[in-house]
């Protein structure tokens, strides 16, 4: 089976990529010198945060973190919050996403603040597929030069959704993707729900995938991404890469459908 033939009875995603996404930062100070960070399951990804980390655009005090405090989790380490690593904290590139539990934290972060707009609601599931984490080469961007105030589409990159976790900074042995909360073609889109880690099952939903362009860096079409609606096991609900194409060639699939998954992993 091919991958969009594994699309074909889908319903349109009117409503579950809108407009809008705002970051709801919390800065909270952590229990300990070192926490882990986590999957939705609350297992550790193999990051962590710790006291010394510092927020260079002064979003939160010296010695504390940022949450993007959109809900509460249940695990079996009990309730997770988000933290939104990257873009703000010294070496960003280092300070990874992930989710955070309560126990690991000084203080209650208090009241979530919902997403809304109708981002991460339940659908209809269609069937069950595999994560399957690749790279995006760093020439696809989501943006024309011309689209971006600087006039670089620099920072535009699709890499930063495909393997961020290997991609990003200085260690290449962890690999996961985003579950987003809405797509790139989204205004306020991108902004991270939870992590995938590859070879986990998530359901596709019946819902149409958005296809978007990719550009090089002199605004030239060179291909494209195409997002899923997915479901995690935890009840999760968002969007992920399903697949990318650069130039003429094949699609590179992100996701494995179920006729393809080892039965015996």
């Amino acid at each position: 089976m091919k991958l969009h033939d594994l699309f074909s009875a889908t319903a349109p995603h009117h409503g579950l990529n809108a407009d809008g996404q705002r970051h709801a930062d919390r800065c909270v100070e952590l229990a300990r010198d070192r926490v882990p960070l986590r999957y939705p399951d609350g297992s550790e990804t193999g990051f962590g945060l710790t006291r010394e980390l510092q927020l260079l655009d002064g979003s939160c005090p010296p010695g504390r973190v940022r949450l993007d405090h959109h809900e509460w989790i249940e695990s079996p380490a009990g309730p997770l919050a988000f933290h939104r690593g990257g873009r703000g904290y010294a070496d960003a590139q280092n300070v990874k996403y992930g989710h955070v539990a309560l126990d690991d934290m000084a203080a209650d972060p208090g009241r979530p603040t919902r997403s809304g707009g109708h981002r991460g609601s339940p659908v209809p599931p269609a069937e069950d597929v595999r994560i399957a984490v690749r790279s995006i080469p760093p020439q696809m961007h989501y943006k024309r030069p011309q689209d971006v105030r600087s006039g670089s589409n620099r920072g535009a990159r699709f890499l930063h959704y495909g393997d961020p976790a290997a991609d990003q900074g200085d260690r290449h042995d962890v690999h996961y993707t985003y579950l987003l909360w809405s797509c790139l073609n989204a205004r306020g889109g991108g902004m991270v729900r939870a992590l995938l880690r590859d070879g986990q099952i998530v359901t596709r939903c019946e819902v149409e995938p958005v296809r978007m362009a990719s550009w090089d860096g002199a605004g030239e079409r060179n291909g494209f991404v195409e997002m899923l609606y997915v479901r995690t096991a935890q009840g999760l609900y968002g969007w992920s890469v399903g697949a990318h194409a650069l130039h003429e060639g094949p699609p590179i699939e992100h996701v494995l459908p179920f006729s393809r998954i080892d039965r015996a992993a």
